[in-house]
């Protein structure tokens, strides 16, 4: 079995897009991977921690950072039911979409947060892939509780 992994625009298609997320993203004309559906959904409107259920589709935010650019990303959580889970971590670009730059099958221990939504890295020595990619792409800390609901309830504004 191949594994197929998503890290930064530029060579994504449609049909591994579709065939890795079920038609969960899709790729803009610039070959960016969007994402879309329940994924944007959740990413959009739902806490980290929390459950985004749709069909036999789920998808669970488990943290929100900032980028070296100052976006806000978040890692998330990909299930269909019977299949695989999917590790994922996309960014909100200008125009206000969900760009995927991480997704990939969840092959191993993932970051997750707790009940108080304090970050912890759940990975072994090394951390999982996810982990390291989140470490490379952000720039401090985890944004959590009153300040991530903040940020939802008004849309994810730039600032």
């Amino acid at each position: 079995a191949s594994v197929a992994l998503i890290a930064g625009p530029g060579f994504l298609t449609a049909k591994l897009l579709t065939a890795e997320s079920g038609a969960q993203l899709e790729a803009s004309l610039q070959q960016e991977a969007i994402a879309a559906g329940p994924l944007r959904e959740a990413l959009e409107r739902v806490a980290s921690g929390s459950r985004f259920e749709s069909g036999l589709l789920q998808v669970t935010p488990v943290l929100t950072v900032r980028d070296h650019e100052g976006r806000f990303c978040r890692q998330y959580s990909l299930q269909r039911a019977g299949g695989e889970a999917v590790s994922g971590f996309a960014c909100r670009n200008r125009e206000g979409h969900w760009s995927i730059a991480f997704h990939a099958p969840n092959l191993g221990a993932q970051a997750a947060a707790t009940d108080s939504n304090d970050f912890q890295p759940a990975s072994g020595e090394g951390g999982s892939a996810i982990d390291q990619f989140i470490d490379k792409a952000s720039r401090g800390d985890v944004v959590t509780g009153r300040d991530e609901a903040e940020l939802i309830s008004k849309g994810w504004p730039r600032t």
